[in-house]
């Protein structure tokens, strides 16, 4: 039987050692590799997992936790705990696994392109004021535009929707659960306008869309926002006054193990 290698990348907030990874991973007979590895192990939270899962598209990918506290809900991706690393690798080394696929956003801004296996967000920076922008969302045949005040908005993928887009449900405390397609919704809107097709309609804070959606959003106030969830930009990227950002689900797919 071919041994396995394996990459770890370790969160350094989760408390867990590279040490204590390698030891389980020996009773496994899993080999650590930085280089022509078979899998990639991420040791942290929901985090860690969607900032590193975009580095490793190469191979599939198990997100691991020290300590599950609560239930995943409506989440499809497993987490595993880290005493189970062990029995997680030997079914991958017997064959009893399967790969779960999952889609990737793609954000273009400037001519520049960036991914996030969960969601971008639009927000004010260090403003009173809200913020003004109109998005054209385009769905199979129909064209939807909503036009909002507010403190910005989110776009996400089905893995992402438990997050920032679920919270509505998180104000309520009610469980989140995830969407199908793509998403987009409106962060604390002060005003919200829509139409479809032409024609007025009630506004949605919300929109659960069609994984072929393709959103452009055009900031129509402010200088100071910034688009979140770039893996190598903890600060943000600045958008500036009149600048349009579009956003699409790509083929190229996460690939996650569940056993």
């Amino acid at each position: 039987m071919k041994q396995i290698k394996a990459k770890v990348v370790i969160d350094r907030y989760a408390g867990v050692t590279m040490g204590s990874v390698r030891r389980l991973l020996k009773r496994a007979n899993v080999k650590v590799a930085s280089r022509g590895y078979d899998v990639a192990i991420i040791v942290g939270g929901d985090g860690t997992f969607l900032k590193q899962s975009v580095r490793h598209l190469n191979v599939p990918i198990i997100p691991v936790m020290k300590v599950i506290a609560r239930p995943e809900g409506g989440d499809k991706i497993r987490k595993y705990r880290l005493r189970e690393l062990p029995s997680v690798m030997g079914r991958m080394a017997s064959g009893d696994y399967k790969v779960i696929s999952e889609p990737l956003l793609e954000a273009e801004y400037g001519g520049r392109r960036y991914l996030s296996a969960g969601d971008f967000y639009v927000e004010r920076g260090n403003i009173k004021h809200a913020i003004r922008y109109s998005a054209s969302i385009r769905e199979g045949g129909r064209t939807i535009r909503t036009s909002a005040v507010s403190n910005g908005f989110v776009v996400t993928t089905p893995i992402g929707s438990t997050g920032y887009y679920a919270y509505v449900e998180m104000l309520a405390r009610r469980q989140a659960r995830r969407i199908r397609g793509m998403g987009f919704a409106h962060i604390l809107p002060a005003n919200v306008n829509d139409t479809i097709n032409g024609a007025v309609v009630g506004y949605k804070v919300r929109r659960s869309m069609l994984p072929t959606t393709r959103i452009t959003v055009v900031m129509r106030r402010g200088s100071d926002q910034y688009l979140y969830g770039i893996p190598s930009r903890r600060r943000g990227l600045r958008i500036g006054h009149g600048k349009k950002i579009s956003f699409r689900l790509l083929r190229d797919r996460l690939r996650i193990i569940s056993v």
